[in-house]
C-alpha cells in the first residue's frame, strides 16, 4: 500500500477490476478450447466444464455488480443506484440528518440517516441492533432525538461502488447541508475533497 490521491486510487482500482475481468473471460474461452483439443468430451467432462463456465460468469457478474455505483442529485433529490440490476434509492437531501462513513477493506461504506422514507424499499427503520454495530451514529442520533423526539428515523447503507463512494460522499456533503457528519465521515470527506491522501 502507498499513499495517493482519491483520483489515482479510483483509476488504480478500475484497472485492477478490468484485469480481473479480463483474466476470468480468458479462462472462460480457454477451458472449452482445452477440452476440445484434448478430446475429453465425455459426459462427465462436459458437465464439469459447464459448471466451471457458469461459475466464471457469476464471478464476472459479481465483480461488475459490486463496483457499479450511479448517482445524480437534482432539485433536492439524490438518486443512487447500487449494482447493475437494483432499483434507484431516492433520498430527499433536506431529510438527511446524519451521514457516517465506515472503513471496510480499504474502502468505505456510507450510512445515511433520514426522517423521511419516500416510498423507498432501501430505507429501513433504525433499531438497537443497528446502533450496537454503529455506536458513532448512535451518539449523533441521541442528540437528534432530543431535538426531534416525535420523528421516526430511517437508514440506508451504500456498500457497492468501490472507491467511487468517496465521490458520492463529496456529492452528499455538497447537497445535504442540513445533515450532521460524524468524525469518520469528515475524515473520508477530506480524502474525497483531496485535502488528504488515502492508503491504497
Amino acid at each position: 500500500m502507498r499513499r495517493m490521491s482519491i483520483e489515482k486510487a479510483i483509476k488504480k482500482q478500475k484497472n485492477r477490476n478490468r484485469n480481473i475481468i479480463a483474466i476470468l473471460m480468458l479462462l472462460f474461452l480457454i477451458l472449452p478450447a482445452a477440452v476440445l483439443i484434448t478430446g475429453q468430451t465425455k459426459f462427465q467432462f462436459v458437465i464439469v466444464l459447464i459448471v466451471m463456465e457458469m461459475l466464471i460468469l457469476l464471478a464476472v457478474f459479481a465483480e461488475i455488480n459490486i463496483h457499479t455505483l450511479k448517482f445524480t442529485c437534482h432539485n433536492n433529490r439524490l438518486r443512487i443506484q447500487q449494482g447493475i440490476i437494483n432499483d434507484q434509492n431516492l433520498i430527499l437531501c433536506d431529510a438527511v440528518k446524519i451521514v457516517h462513513a465506515v472503513e471496510r477493506q480499504g474502502e468505505i461504506d456510507i450510512i445515511i440517516i433520514t426522517n423521511k422514507k419516500v416510498r423507498n424499499k432501501y430505507m429501513k427503520s433504525v433499531n438497537s441492533k443497528f446502533f450496537d454495530r454503529y455506536s458513532e451514529v448512535y451518539d449523533e442520533y441521541k442528540k437528534l432525538k432530543r431535538l426531534m423526539p416525535d420523528e421516526n428515523f430511517y437508514r440506508t447503507i451504500i456498500r457497492a461502488g468501490g472507491m467511487k463512494k468517496y465521490i458520492l460522499l463529496k456529492e452528499i456533503y455538497s447537497a445535504c447541508v442540513k445533515a450532521v457528519y460524524t468524525e469518520s465521515a469528515i475524515e473520508s470527506i477530506k480524502i474525497a475533497r483531496a485535502y488528504k491522501e488515502i492508503e491504497y
